[in-house]
C-alpha cells in the first residue's frame, strides 16, 4: 500500500527527507543522454502551479528533467512512457503531452460541478471533443466534488471522457486531500464499471483550483496505486503532464511508490 496518509500527516522536515530520498531514486533510474530539457521561464513563474515549501529540496533542480527528451513539450502527443511503474499486472505511466490527444479508452476531465465546461483542461477537452460531450453532460445533472461521471469522447481519440470534480484548495483543512483522492478513485471505479482498459489523467486541481502540486502529485499517484488492484480491467493508467516541471514532480511521487523505469 502507498503510505499516503502517513506522508500527508508527517511534519514538514519528514516530508522533505522523503522527497530528497525520492529525488535520488529518480536520478538513479533516469536515462543518461544529451536530450535534456528544463522548464521555461514562463513555466517556472506560473502562479497557479504552487509548490509546498520543503527545506533542502525547493532549490534542487527538478530531478526528472534529466530524463525528459526534447520532444516532451506541452503540445506533443507523447504516448511512450517517460516513466513507468508496474502495479501487479497493470502499469502507471508518466508522460508530458496533450491530454486531449491521448488514445486511451478514456481521458479524465478536470471538471467543475456543473459539468458544463470551463477553462483550462476542461475547456480544452470540450473544444477538442465537440458538442456531443456537452450534450451528454447536460443530462447528467452536475457532479459532486470528489465524484466522477462518464460521457462519450465525441471527436476525441479516446472513446470516453470521465469528468472528475476536484476540490478548490483553500487552506488544506477543508477535506481537500480527501476529496482529491476521491476524484481519482472514483474515476478509476467508473472506468472499471464500464469495462475500460486504459485511462489518462491530467493533474487534477493544480490549475485554477490552486492545489499545491507536490501534495497533489503524491495524492494522485498513491490513490491510483491503492485503487488499481480493485479495478482489474484497467491495465494502463497514464498521467499526462502539461509541463516538464510538472512531470518532474510526478516522477518524485512515483518513485515514492517504487523505483520507476525511465525511458526515452
Amino acid at each position: 500500500m502507498c503510505p499516503l496518509g502517513a506522508v500527508l500527516r508527517a511534519p514538514e522536515s519528514t516530508r522533505a527527507s522523503v522527497a530528497s530520498a525520492c529525488a535520488s531514486r529518480v536520478l538513479e533510474n533516469a536515462v543518461d543522454g544529451s536530450d535534456r530539457g528544463a522548464a521555461s521561464a514562463s513555466e517556472r513563474r506560473a502562479p497557479s502551479r504552487r509548490r509546498l515549501a520543503s527545506p533542502g529540496v525547493k532549490d534542487r533542480p527538478p530531478p526528472a528533467c534529466t530524463a525528459v527528451p526534447r520532444w516532451c513539450t506541452n503540445r506533443s502527443t507523447v504516448t511512450a512512457p517517460t516513466y513507468r511503474l508496474a502495479v501487479g499486472a497493470a502499469y502507471i505511466d508518466l508522460v508530458c503531452g496533450d491530454i486531449t490527444r491521448q488514445d486511451t479508452d478514456a481521458i479524465v476531465n478536470a471538471a467543475n460541478r456543473s459539468l458544463l465546461g470551463g477553462g483550462g483542461v476542461d475547456g480544452a477537452i470540450h473544444r477538442a471533443g465537440g458538442p456531443a460531450i456537452l450534450a451528454e453532460c447536460r443530462r447528467l445533472g452536475g457532479c459532486e466534488t470528489g465524484d466522477a461521471k462518464i460521457t462519450t469522447g465525441g471527436q476525441l481519440a479516446a472513446r470516453h471522457v470521465i469528468h472528475a470534480v476536484g476540490p478548490v484548495y483553500r487552506n488544506g483543512r477543508q477535506r481537500e486531500a480527501e476529496l482529491l483522492a476521491s476524484a481519482y478513485r472514483r474515476s478509476l471505479e467508473v472506468a472499471a464499471a464500464h469495462g475500460l482498459g486504459s485511462v489518462a489523467f491530467p493533474s487534477i486541481g493544480t490549475g485554477a483550483y490552486r492545489f499545491p502540486i507536490d501534495a497533489a502529485a503524491a495524492i494522485a499517484v498513491c490513490t491510483v496505486v491503492d485503487t488499481l488492484p480493485s479495478c482489474p480491467s484497467i491495465s494502463l493508467t497514464r498521467f499526462v503532464l502539461f509541463t516538464q516541471s510538472d512531470l518532474a514532480i510526478y516522477a518524485v511521487a512515483l518513485a515514492g511508490c517504487g523505483a520507476p523505469t525511465a525511458s526515452e
